[in-house]
């Protein structure tokens, strides 16, 4: 009897509203399970030398370990026989909420808040969760400079300070 009650409910607007809700998905914020990463080095002119992109899975959703760090900047510091030092790692995360995405994509300026952000620290980079639509859009950047070369034909020799002649029982004359 308890059973035929709630066969008789109408659902009809349970999938009416599933069905409109389809339409919303991609703009729900969701946990971000990867990145693209960017390698650019820079020459000692200034110049941009090389760019190269990866796609990055994240071992915890919405962040990068130190130690994937470490390991990304260890892998990355040599390029065409190059050595490369970090002078920058750039975050870009746009964390629009669904009610204001239509007004981003309808302003005429971007005066709006900038979504990149410079990381100070060599420590776990976390992410704000993302509308699906922009969650390809989420980046890091590596900016790496080129490494002065170092003299190889400098030699330093030893200094002996307090040069004393060693004690014992033969004699000088």
């Amino acid at each position: 009897m308890f059973m035929d009650k709630f066969e008789n409910l109408d659902d009809d607007w349970i999938k009416k509203f599933e069905t409109k809700d389809e339409v919303f998905k991609d703009f729900y914020k969701e946990d971000i399970y990867y990145t693209n990463i960017h390698i650019v080095y820079v020459n000692r002119n200034l110049e941009i030398e090389n760019v190269k992109e990866e796609t990055f899975i994240l071992s915890v959703p919405n962040n990068i370990t130190r130690e994937e760090i470490i390991y990304l900047l260890k892998k990355n510091t040599t390029s065409n026989d190059k050595h490369y030092k970090i002078v920058s790692i750039l975050k870009y995360n746009i964390t629009l909420n669904p009610d204001q995405v239509t007004k981003y994509v309808n302003a005429s300026t971007r005066e709006t808040e900038s979504y990149l952000e410079e990381i100070n620290h060599i420590d776990s980079i976390s992410f704000d969760k993302s509308i699906c639509t922009f969650q390809d859009l989420t980046d890091i950047y590596f900016i790496f400079y080129e490494k002065l070369d170092k003299n190889k034909n400098n030699v330093t020799r030893k200094i002996v300070l307090n040069n004393k002649k060693k004690k014992g029982t033969r004699k000088d004359y």
